[in-house]
């Protein structure tokens, strides 16, 4: 199965940006907050705009914008397994 995202943006009610990574489950509609298993892991920086796919086992995750005048080229991977 392939699952895309494009120009995805999220924020929250006060209209911020969020870098926080969440799951659908497509049986019970239910979504669950993914938090990195390393507890000291980096958080990527919160963005719009960006470019997202699955492959395999991974989340692929790239560019979008910081900022009004900060766009990113970063290229960001996700072990979703």
């Amino acid at each position: 199965m392939r699952m895309e995202c494009t120009s995805l943006e999220v924020k929250n009610d006060d209209n911020n940006k969020m870098n926080d990574i969440w799951k659908l489950d497509l049986n019970t509609y239910q979504w669950t907050h993914i938090k990195p298993r390393d507890g000291n892991a980096e958080l990527p920086l919160e963005r719009s705009g960006h470019q997202c796919d699955i492959y395999c086992n991974y989340m692929v995750l790239f560019g979008g914008i910081w900022e009004i005048t900060k766009e990113l080229n970063d290229f960001l991977l996700y072990d979703i397994k």
